[in-house]
C-alpha cells in the first residue's frame, strides 16, 4: 500500500495525531484564537452550508435584529430546520433556545401562545 492510498493516509494521520495530541490541539487552539472570523466561517460552512458572506447578508437584511423578537442581537445564532437543515434566519440566544425548547413545532408554539394569552393580566 502506498501513502496515496486513502486508508493508509488516514491511518498515518490518525497515528500522528495520537502521538502528537498535545501539540496538535495547541496549534489548532492558537489558530482559532488568531483567526476567529475564519474559524466561524468554517463552522458556518460545516454546520449550515452557509458562507460568511451569506451570513453577513442575512445580518444586514435583518438590520442586526432578531427575526422573532426584533431586539438587537449581540451574538446572532443561525436558526435552521433540524430535519431539512435549511437555514431560516438569525435569532438572538433567547429566541433560538426558546424555539428549540418547543422542538421547532408550530403547534406547540401556538399552544404556548394561547396559554400565555389566557394567563396574561
Amino acid at each position: 500500500m502506498s501513502y496515496k492510498d486513502p486508508e493508509t493516509r488516514r491511518l498515518k494521520h490518525a497515528a500522528y495525531y495520537q502521538a502528537h495530541l498535545v501539540e496538535v490541539r495547541a496549534a489548532a487552539s492558537a489558530w482559532a484564537i488568531a483567526n476567529p472570523r475564519r474559524r466561524y466561517a468554517n463552522e458556518l460552512r460545516r454546520k449550515y452550508s452557509l458562507t460568511i458572506d451569506q451570513f453577513d447578508a442575512m445580518l444586514i437584511a435583518q438590520d442586526g435584529r432578531c427575526a422573532i423578537c426584533n431586539d438587537p442581537m449581540v451574538e446572532p445564532h443561525v436558526d435552521h430546520d433540524h430535519e431539512t437543515k435549511k437555514v431560516r434566519g438569525l435569532l438572538d440566544a433567547h429566541c433560538n433556545r426558546g424555539i428549540g425548547c418547543f422542538k421547532d413545532d408550530p403547534e406547540v408554539v401556538a399552544s404556548a401562545m394561547e396559554y400565555l394569552r389566557r394567563h396574561h393580566d
